[in-house]
C-alpha cells in the first residue's frame, strides 16, 4: 500500500476541491494545511490535518485501519472563522476519511484513529459511507467526489452520530443513490428533520456524481463534440435539470468540453436525432452584427461534423430526449 508524503497528500486534498469546481487558494502549505475554498456565494476557510490510512499491525483485527496522528503542538488548531478537519487518505481505494475534530481536540503525540475496512471499501463502491465509532462519534469514508459536500455539511454530518436510525437511512440511499427507481424522497423523509437536508444533499450529490462517472467513461472522457480531453470534459444533460422529464440515465447524458457544454446550453449548438452537430445561425448573425463573432471561424471549424458515440447502443443519446431537448431550447 502506497504511503504518501505531505506534499502528496496536499495534492489529492487541493484535486479534489477543484474537480469539485470549486476555486482554491493556499492559505498554508505546511501542516496542517490552510485552504480558502469559494464558489458562487459559499466560502469556507478550512485548516487540515491528512495522514495515511494503514493497518493497525499484525495483532490488530484485521479490519481495524487507523490514521495515526503525530503532532508538534499539544493541540488541534481551531480558529474563529476556520472549520479544522482530521481527514485519512486511503490510497488504495482512493478514499478519504474523516474524523470529528472537536472530539479529539488534545490528541498525544501519537494518537491513533480508527475506521473499518469495510467502511473503505463500501465508500470506494458507493461514493460514501459511514460507521458509528465510540465516544458519540461516526468516521465518514468518502470519494473525491464528495470532498465539497463533506467540507460544506461537516457539522451536519458528524451530528448523525446521534441517531443510529438517520445512519441506516442514510446507509441505503447510498447503497441505492444509482437506480432509477428509488424514491429517495420517501426515505429521506423519515430522517429526523434536523438531518434530513444534509441526507438530501448528500443523495443529491451522490446521483451527480454517479451520472458524471458513466458519461465520462462511456465517452472515454472526451469531448463528443471536438474530442479534446485534458481534465477539461464535463458531463451534460441532453434534457436540462430543471426540466420536469430530465433523469439522471447515461442516454441523457453527453461528455462536453467546458467551452461546448456552455455553447450547447446556451443553444448556440445542439446535435439532431442522427446526431448531426449543427450550429445556430441567428445567433452567428447577432455575433457578427455585434462585432462579438472573435473565434467564430475557428471555432466552427473545430467541431465535428457528428458527435462521438459511445460503443455500446444504450448509453447514446436517446433520441426522444434529443428531440425534446431540442424543442424546448428553441431549435427548428
Amino acid at each position: 500500500m502506497a504511503v504518501l508524503s505531505k506534499p502528496e497528500l496536499l495534492n489529492q486534498i487541493s484535486d479534489a476541491i477543484l474537480d469539485n469546481g470549486w476555486n482554491l487558494w493556499y492559505a498554508s502549505t505546511a501542516h496542517p494545511f490552510r485552504f480558502i475554498v469559494s464558489k458562487n456565494n459559499e466560502l469556507h476557510k478550512i485548516i487540515v490535518y491528512i495522514y495515511n490510512i494503514s493497518h493497525g499491525g499484525n495483532t490488530r483485527d484485521p479490519e481495524e485501519y487507523r490514521i495515526q496522528i503525530k503532532l508538534r503542538d499539544e493541540k488541534l488548531e481551531f480558529d474563529d472563522g476556520w472549520k479544522t478537519l482530521i481527514l485519512g487518505w486511503w490510497d488504495e481505494g482512493k478514499v478519504f476519511a474523516g474524523f470529528d475534530a472537536p472530539k479529539h481536540p488534545y490528541p498525544k503525540y501519537s494518537s491513533s484513529l480508527q475506521i473499518r475496512l469495510p467502511t473503505l471499501r463500501n465508500a470506494e463502491i458507493n461514493g460514501l459511507s459511514v460507521s458509528q465509532k465510540e465516544n458519540d462519534e461516526i468516521a465518514v469514508a468518502f470519494t473525491s467526489d464528495l470532498f465539497m459536500t463533506y467540507v460544506s455539511e461537516l457539522n451536519k454530518v458528524h451530528d448523525l452520530a446521534s441517531t443510529e436510525a438517520d445512519i441506516q437511512i442514510l446507509s441505503e440511499i447510498v447503497q441505492k443513490s444509482d437506480e432509477e427507481s428509488l424514491d429517495a424522497g420517501i426515505l429521506i423523509e423519515k430522517v429526523t428533520k434536523p438531518r434530513r437536508e444534509v441526507v438530501r444533499s448528500i443523495h443529491t450529490k451522490l446521483r451527480e456524481s454517479n451520472f458524471r462517472k458513466r458519461v465520462l467513461v462511456a465517452y472515454e472522457n472526451r469531448c463528443a463534440f471536438c474530442g479534446v480531453q485534458l481534465g477539461l470534459v464535463e458531463a451534460a444533460h441532453v434534457l436540462p435539470v430543471s426540466y420536469e422529464s430530465s433523469t439522471d440515465e447515461t442516454s441523457n447524458g453527453i461528455a462536453l468540453c467546458v467551452l461546448h457544454h456552455k455553447a450547447f446550453d446556451s443553444s448556440f449548438i445542439t446535435f439532431d436525432t442522427d446526431y448531426k452537430i449543427t450550429h445556430n445561425k441567428h445567433k452567428a448573425e447577432h455575433f457578427r452584427q455585434n462585432k462579438l463573432d472573435g473565434g467564430m471561424e475557428r471555432f466552427l471549424a473545430d467541431i465535428r461534423t457528428h458527435i462521438s458515440l459511445p460503443p455500446s447502443i444504450k448509453d447514446r443519446p436517446n433520441r426522444e430526449y434529443v428531440e425534446t431537448a431540442n424543442k424546448i431550447r428553441g431549435w427548428k
